[in-house]
């Protein structure tokens, strides 16, 4: 047996940092992503249930791959930097911007729960509740 400790220490620090941050475990809260999957026919996304802290490490993945894509459009820099708006050209891209959506709408529905019950409950103290 092998013990990888970069990623067993990772996991253990993300799933600490989520009980410390808003009282959970890791698990849950879950949330709908597109990951990227390699197959021989060439790169495909599928919608696959995961943690906030998986969903968060691939979400970020896609925005830094993305991010050499878009900067350098000069299109995409026309918009974003006129209007604000964070416009989508590459299937890479498109998948970010979905990813990003459903994960900030994971965290806020989250949150709003949390607040609603804090208000009317006695609730474990964590930073989110002390924010409230």
């Amino acid at each position: 047996m092998q013990i990888d400790l970069s990623s067993d220490i990772s996991k253990i620090f993300q799933s600490f940092m989520m009980h410390v941050i808003v009282g959970v475990s890791d698990d849950a809260i879950k949330v709908d992503i597109f990951k990227k999957v390699n197959k021989p026919e060439g790169a495909v996304y599928e919608l696959k249930s995961m943690t906030v802290s998986e969903a968060v490490e691939e979400s970020f993945q896609q925005t830094m791959c993305s991010r050499g894509t878009r900067t350098n459009n000069p299109l995409w820099r026309l918009i974003n930097f006129t209007t604000g708006y964070n416009p989508a050209f590459t299937t890479l891209e498109k998948y970010s911007n979905i990813n990003c959506a459903a994960l900030r709408h994971a965290l806020l529905t989250f949150v709003q729960k949390q607040k609603s019950e804090t208000k009317s409950a006695e609730t474990e103290v964590n930073l989110l509740s002390l924010m409230f």
